[in-house]
């Protein structure tokens, strides 16, 4: 498994999230205030946003910001570890961090 499959893990759950709640990316992006091609960037898995602006992001669509930026966490640690890394493991581990133990997928939500 890539590297980019990690990113694209959160780009697509971000994307999932916004378009769940109704919001198109440039509202999102401005409500984060940055520009709109950044988020379409994070949301193509070809950027990783800093924490804090995971946490603006999960704030703004309402959802746990400490959960949201243990992704963008896992994303990092990923990047930075480059081929080091069991990145099958990870991404399952990424799965599994809300702190009652359900999918990742699961805990968008508040």
């Amino acid at each position: 498994m890539a590297e980019h499959e990690i990113l694209a893990d959160l780009g697509r759950a971000v994307a999932a999230r916004r378009r769940e709640v109704g919001m198109d990316q440039a509202r999102l992006a401005e409500r984060i205030g940055k520009s709109a091609s950044y988020l379409s960037r994070i949301e193509a898995g070809l950027v990783i946003p800093s924490l804090e602006t995971t946490g603006d992001i999960a704030d703004a669509l309402q959802t746990d910001r400490a959960l949201w930026q243990r992704l963008a966490l896992g994303a990092q640690v990923v990047k930075l570890a480059g081929s080091h890394l069991d990145l099958e493991g990870l991404r399952t581990a990424l799965r599994y961090l809300s702190d009652d133990g359900s999918p990742l997928e699961s805990a968008f939500r508040r």
